[in-house]
């Protein structure tokens, strides 16, 4: 990386004040700040989404055989399910637990939109900037 912030600082230092590319030297002096944002890289989000639509397709999955699942759960059986669930792999099960999600919004939501949700409340966005990043085509 050194050699990459030699060569932007020598660029920014040799392009001469009067020149029309004058404009782009506080570019090479700020090269690596880039644009502030809450969202990891593209292919970090794309490899988490994936994981989370896997694990909310499984829990769906034990849900669908509960009787329960339509009239609502107890307050034992959320407690199972989150001392059940591999914590350091469902770490997104805080949020059920916390109650920010619901296991009956689980069960009756697409795994596709209960993963958005779980993405939302993760990174702090809207669901369009999550999208945006995701599906983008590039």
């Amino acid at each position: 990386m050194v050699n990459i912030d030699f060569l932007a600082n020598y660029l920014a230092d040799c392009i001469p004040e009067n020149s029309p590319e004058a404009r782009l030297k506080p570019k090479f002096k700020t090269w690596r700040e880039g644009r502030a944002s809450t969202l990891p890289p593209r292919l970090e989000l794309l490899l988490v989404h994936r994981k989370i639509l896997k694990q909310v397709g499984k829990i769906k999955a034990l849900l669908k055989d509960s009787p329960e699942a339509d009239s609502g759960f107890t307050k034992e059986q959320k407690e199972w399910l989150l001392k059940s669930a591999p914590r350091d792999s469902f770490r997104w099960l805080d949020f059920v637990r916390r109650g920010d999600i619901t296991l009956r919004q689980i069960h009756r939501n697409t795994a596709q939109s209960t993963t958005m949700l779980i993405l939302m409340l993760r990174y702090g966005v809207g669901e369009d900037m999550i999208r945006s990043r995701l599906f983008r085509r590039t």
